[in-house]
């Protein structure tokens, strides 16, 4: 949510429900944890952030939620700033399992697109 694009009633609406100022909730707002580093991190390490938002939205929600209340961030963001995410993730990201997942699936989909497709689709058609 951005406070800046919401009507004033809006903002005070959500501020009163919360017990808020309107102040006080565009400044947690401003806070409010983000997962900048994720799509940096996977990038990285050979994954597309959007093409994993459009093919497991899900997984993608939940990295992100993960990455949001991380508290390596100072590690994450040396590593990406040097290059050196793909060795050293796994030491401290909460994600790493996952991603180790994602990277094994990920390679497979470059030398297999047509039956990564077919998985989509498939999973597009059993979701509830």
């Amino acid at each position: 949510m951005t406070v800046e694009n919401q009507a004033p009633s809006v903002v005070e609406s959500i501020a009163n429900d919360l017990r808020l100022s309107p102040a006080d909730l565009e400044e947690l707002v401003r806070r409010a944890p983000t997962a900048d580093e994720l799509p940096r991190l996977l990038e990285a390490l050979g994954i597309g952030a959007r093409d994993l938002a459009r093919v497991e939205p899900t997984v993608g929600a939940n990295l992100e939620r993960v990455c949001a209340l991380c508290e390596s961030k100072r590690e994450c963001n040396r590593d990406l700033a040097s290059g050196a995410s793909a060795e050293h993730y796994q030491e401290y990201c909460l994600n790493a399992p996952k991603i180790a997942q994602l990277r094994e699936t990920w390679s497979w989909s470059t030398t297999a697109p047509k039956m990564m497709a077919l998985i989509g689709i498939l999973r597009a058609l059993n979701a509830p």
